[in-house]
Formats: structure tokens, sequence, C-alpha cells
């Protein structure tokens, strides 16, 4: 593996496994193109020489272990079963930022789940992710453990915005590489304070994907089931990969006059 530049997906192996994989018959190269087979005594210690960390801080790797890196910090791998919290509570801490910075004076929002699937893994076609529908109880167990553990919620004196404030939010949507996401646009358009001289509307109701990055990043990471019989995967391997979520915040935004 680079390790100045690994892939989007690091597993880590001891390193009779890391070093040359395709040696052994279950594995299957395709399947790896954004996947790092990493040794823990080897590359581990040189990925952090090159300034890779790893979430949350005090993780201590180990062999089974498998990262996906931070879609809004490229140097920070997150272990899989953190991932989907660790991108609500950036995505959420941005969209609250951005709002503030724009004036809100209230934010308040929900959780919903649109729709779950099952990965399930083919060995015998080959199927690289078999999506099958879940019932609705899994749908609304999900739910409702985000509306309890994520408060999504803040009041605060809001204010008339400078252009100044504008540029900041702006440059936090861009630093979270939200700046070309339809909601994040139009919020911006609609509060600019040079296009629209002051007035705007005194809210704003968006829906937002909290599972888009996480989707993608955990469809590569399943590919590691083509290997099951080959590499030890963690138990938070398994329970991370096994839904497929689509969850949306909803939030309203009160804005001073």
């Amino acid at each position: 593996m680079n390790n100045k530049q690994p892939k989007d997906v690091i597993v880590l192996q001891h390193d009779e496994l890391a070093f040359h994989p395709e040696r052994y018959p279950e594995y299957a190269p395709e399947y790896f193109d954004n996947i790092d087979v990493c040794s823990l005594e080897y590359d581990l210690p040189s990925l952090r020489e090159n300034n890779i960390s790893f979430y949350p801080c005090d993780t201590t790797p180990s062999a089974g272990d498998t990262f996906v890196r931070s879609p809004f910090e490229p140097n920070v791998y997150v272990i899989i079963s953190a991932l989907k919290d660790y991108i609500i509570q950036q995505k959420c801490t941005c969209l609250f930022d951005i709002a503030r910075s724009l004036g809100a004076k209230e934010m308040k929002g929900t959780f919903t789940v649109e729709q779950v699937n099952s990965r399930e893994w083919d060995a015998s076609a080959k199927v690289k992710c078999k999506l099958v529908k879940c019932d609705a109880s899994v749908k609304r167990e999900e739910e409702n453990k985000l509306n309890s553990k994520f408060v999504i919620e803040s009041t605060s004196k809001g204010k008339s915005i400078t252009i100044e404030d504008w540029e900041r939010a702006k440059k936090k949507a861009e630093s979270y590489n939200l700046i070309a996401d339809p909601t994040v646009k139009n919020m911006l358009n609609a509060l600019n304070p040079l296009e629209n001289g002051g007035n705007h509307d005194l809210t704003q109701h968006i829906s937002f994907s909290m599972s888009a990055e996480t989707n993608k990043s955990l469809d590569i990471a399943f590919n590691l089931s083509s290997a099951i019989g080959l590499f030890r995967l963690s138990a938070d391997f398994h329970s991370s990969t096994k839904y497929r979520y689509e969850t949306v915040v909803k939030i309203d935004f009160v804005f001073p006059e």
C-alpha cells in the first residue's frame, strides 16, 4: 500500500496476510480497488509518521479493524463502528455553524429514516452488494435511536448579517465539501446580503441527507465480504455494514427580521 496516500478504506491485518494477499486463492483483487490491506506491524506506524490519524482518538487499532477515510478531513480515518455517528455529528455541526453565521436565532430538527435495506453477499454469484428491503420495525428502531441520541435544537439572539458573516458561512460549507449541495446553496443564496438587500424569508425549512457519505463508504467496505474466509474481520464490521439506511434530518431555521 501507499502509506502516504492510502485508499478510502483500510483493513488492518498481520504481516503475513497484509503483504501480497494475492497469493491466497480467497483473495479477489477486483473487490479491492479502493481498499488497502494494512500491515499492523509495518504499515500502521508508517501511516502515523505521515500524519494519518485515527478516530476516535483513544482507539487502539488491532487486527481485523476496518477504518474509513473521513469525507471532511482527508488525513483522518474513522473506525467503521463510529462512522455513522461521526458523519451525523460533523454535518449537523457544519449546518448549525452555517446557520449561525447567517444570523439564525432558532434551529430545531428531527431525523427521518426514509428507507432501510440489508446488505447481503451472494458468494456463489459473486454479487458485490445485494440489497434486501427490511421491514418497518428496523426503520422505526433506527429513527427512535437517532432522535434520542442527537438533540438538534439551539436558540440564540440572532443578528443582522454582514457580507463577512456570509463569507464565513460559505467557507464553512466549502471546508466540509457541502458547497455544491443544493440545500446549502439555496440557504446561502437566500441570505446573501449583497444580492437580496437584507430581504429574506424569516424561516428556512430544509431536508438534508445524513447518510450519503456513510453509504458510499460502507458500500466500499462491504467488499471485504469477498475475503471473509481469508481475513479476520471484527464483529463491528458485520454490525456496521449490515444495514444501508437512507436518513435525512429535517431542520427549521428561524431568522430575525
